[in-house]
């Protein structure tokens, strides 16, 4: 089979492997498509500690083998993988964390022609969902998984920073959830216009004040910001944006240090919540949000390429660019 395979930083060559043995609590499914994330980028970027590794782990497709000892999943089931698997023993997992599990297996590999999984990571999609939509679920997820810790429900005023995948997945679940109004920020033209989707505003943080509009948009204060760009200065600003009793979620890797006064938080009792990944139960109810169609996940996906093109795209991600989320694509 052919895979993707980091060899370096910025060095992504496809070449040919063995097809996984699967074992008896294994499926084997063929890719027929998966996405790129910001732990895939990272990792382009900055290279990785192991050699050779197998890209990719936001995948769908079909199985094609199962083990004797899978007992719900046969052979021609359309699944999206969840590419991770917790202990299920330790202090973490017994709290139904499953997710931050310390010693739970991540499986890459998603950009191969092939893939092993183990059941725990499978969940049946529908019909009615394409290979390309079931593979942004894990995406899509995440995002549920942060709005549910920061508690923002019904009723909200929101503002969202960065109207990347996790940006507008966000949006586009506040939406489902009922938020009273929604204001993204976003300095791309192309994803500002994708954003105009869901919010009721959307400010062009380069040229507009965002504080201003969002305190006068959302009227009498904004209930939560979710901030999904990584920028440092963002997040700061973020604390001065809420009102009282706000909640500032971080679904984006920041790698800065922040300049933050904690009394601003104690005076106004201001909640910073971190979030990070999502469990099986979270991605399977994205499946039947996108199944239901109370969530359209196609507007976020903003192209589709091939496995050959996929060490092209990778590059174009690293500069100046006003994609959104590419899907590696197999017919």
């Amino acid at each position: 089979m052919k895979a993707i395979v980091l060899k370096n930083a910025h060095e992504l060559v496809v070449e040919e492997a063995p097809e996984p043995q699967i074992g008896p609590d294994e499926a084997l499914v063929k890719v027929a498509a998966c996405g790129i994330c910001g732990t895939d980028l990272h990792l382009y970027k900055h290279g990785s500690l192991s050699p050779n590794v197998r890209m990719g782990h936001e995948s769908a497709g079909t199985i094609v083998e199962v083990g004797k000892q899978i007992e719900g999943f046969r052979i021609g089931d359309r699944v999206a993988i969840l590419g991770r698997i917790p202990c299920g023993q330790c202090h973490w997992c017994r709290r139904g964390r499953h997710h931050i599990c310390p010693t739970r297996l991540d499986v890459r590999g998603g950009f191969s022609e092939y893939v092993a999984a183990k059941e725990g990571m499978l969940a049946r999609i529908p019909d009615n969902l394409t290979f390309k939509q079931a593979a942004v679920v894990e995406a899509m997820a995440v995002s549920l998984h942060g709005v549910r810790l920061a508690q923002i429900g019904k009723g909200d005023g929101v503002v969202v920073t960065g109207a990347g995948p996790i940006g507008l997945f966000a949006a586009a679940l506040l939406r489902d959830i009922g938020v009273r109004k929604l204001v993204i920020s976003e300095p791309s033209n192309r994803r500002r216009e994708t954003a105009s989707r869901w919010a009721d505003r959307v400010v062009n943080p380069v040229e507009e004040d965002l504080a201003e509009i969002a305190r006068e948009a959302l009227d009498p204060c904004v209930d939560a910001l979710v901030e999904c760009s990584g920028q440092p200065r963002v997040l700061e600003d973020a604390f001065n944006i809420v009102g009282f009793a706000g909640r500032v979620l971080l679904l984006a890797a920041c790698l800065e240090n922040i300049n933050v006064n904690p009394a601003l938080l104690l005076v106004r009792e201001i909640r910073f919540e971190t979030s990070y990944g999502c469990d099986m139960e979270e991605f399977r109810h994205c499946i039947e949000l996108v199944r239901s169609g109370r969530v359209d996940v196609d507007p976020i996906i903003s192209r589709a390429v091939s496995q050959a093109e996929l060490p092209e795209a990778f590059e174009r991600l690293c500069g100046p660019n006003d994609d959104v989320k590419i899907v590696m694509d197999i017919p």
